[in-house]
């Protein structure tokens, strides 16, 4: 089967069982079921498409209120607390009050409850400032969130190997078409940018919000290019001997410096959901939900976007491609930061149903199995 004929199966399937459950606890067009698929408690945002459209917040049983912001494409986004592990909770439409947006966009940037960010002409970081700590996240004088372009022409197995002389070459992609504020609500304000590289198009939405310090890249490309190799770059300003990468079910630790041959070779390593840099009291990790290499070296983070060899495959990547990257900046190291669980926030996102039904509602809320350790995390449940 086609990737995209299994993901529509796998996405009927879901919704199929996600109706009958909330079916079941009486969830309607006025209620929905908002569905934790992870092991332990999150508050995190929810994407509604079938909707009431005069709602201004979501209400729980309880009577906590959670605003809600249309989005730019007809949708509404609301960010939601405190939906229990492995479970659900029912909240309910409500035309009430119109809450104001948290966030001021000049034309230098954005401060949001948690930085104050300077975004120059081209839609690159030259500043990102941590209220929190009031501490700047990026090397003074770099820019951050820049996308890199290098020509990529390894001497064997063009379509997987990535020489240390890649470097040698390179392309800023900074010829931005677009560059425009789309959304500023009580949930999230959200950056638009547009820029050509040679034939190809990216095209990005940068999402701030009201209720996290998490900070979300959204990413659309149409690649046009042959062996050329695309990162983006963050240059933290964090000064640490190791860096730890996310692998399956655990992590490990790698240095950030060349000292050696070996670690010298290490200018590209794989992992995971993540990757995080800290000192001990600050860091930052970069997640992401689809992309797998990453190098840290002299206090620069980057990912690899897109490779496009021509061997085996002479039109490799020359496609559309779709992902999310997104920092997190915090105090401490990657455990105190959450890094483990916003991963797994980003990769999979809180579902929703509200299916038609006349059911008496017995439990706002109703949780399959809580953990009680916070370095465990329940990955699969599998019927026996």
């Amino acid at each position: 089967l086609e990737y995209e004929e299994i993901k529509n199966k796998v996405e009927a399937l879901t919704n199929e069982r996600l109706e009958l459950i909330a079916s079941k606890l009486g969830a309607g067009k006025e209620q929905i079921a908002v569905v934790n698929t992870l092991s332990f408690m999150r508050s995190d945002k929810i994407l509604l498409e079938d909707f009431n459209k005069n709602a201004t917040e979501l209400i729980s049983e309880a009577g906590d209120v959670f605003p809600v912001q249309k989005t730019q494409d007809g949708k509404l986004v609301a960010w939601v607390k405190d939906i229990p592990a492995k479970g659900l909770k029912l909240l309910k439409f409500n035309e009430g009050t119109n809450h104001e947006s948290p966030f001021n966009i000049t034309d230098g940037g954005i401060e949001t409850p948690y930085y104050k960010v300077a975004i120059d002409s081209t839609g690159f970081f030259t500043s990102l400032l941590d209220k929190t700590s009031n501490r700047e996240v990026l090397k003074a004088g770099e820019k951050g969130n820049v996308f890199r372009v290098y020509e990529d022409k390894p001497r064997e197995f063009d379509n997987w190997n990535i020489d240390i002389y890649y470097n040698r070459k390179s392309w800023i992609a900074d010829e931005v078409t677009r560059l425009e504020w789309i959304e500023n609500g009580p949930v999230q304000a959200v950056l638009l940018t547009e820029r050509n590289y040679c034939n190809s198009l990216i095209r990005q939405k940068v999402y701030f919000y009201a209720n996290s310090n998490r900070i979300d890249f959204e990413t659309y490309v149409d690649w046009k290019e042959h062996q050329q190799l695309m990162k983006v770059e963050f240059p933290i300003d964090v000064n640490a001997n190791e860096a730890t990468y996310d692998i399956q079910f655990g992590n490990l630790t790698r240095p950030t410096h060349g000292n050696t041959s070996w670690d010298k070779a290490k200018f590209e390593v794989c992992a995971h959901k993540w990757a995080d840099i800290s000192d001990g009291g600050y860091g930052v990790s970069l997640l992401n939900d689809c992309k797998y290499g990453y190098g840290i070296k002299n206090q620069l983070m980057t990912l690899s976007l897109i490779k496009s060899g021509i061997e085996p495959n002479l039109t490799t990547d020359q496609e559309e491609h779709c992902f999310t990257y997104s920092i997190l900046p915090h105090k401490g190291n990657w455990k105190k930061g959450s890094t483990v669980k916003e991963a797994y926030m980003l990769n999979l996102p809180l579902l929703t149903s509200y299916p038609e039904s006349s059911n008496e509602v017995e439990n706002e809320s109703t949780s399959l199995i809580e953990l009680d350790a916070e370095n465990i995390v329940l990955e699969t449940i599998k019927k026996a």
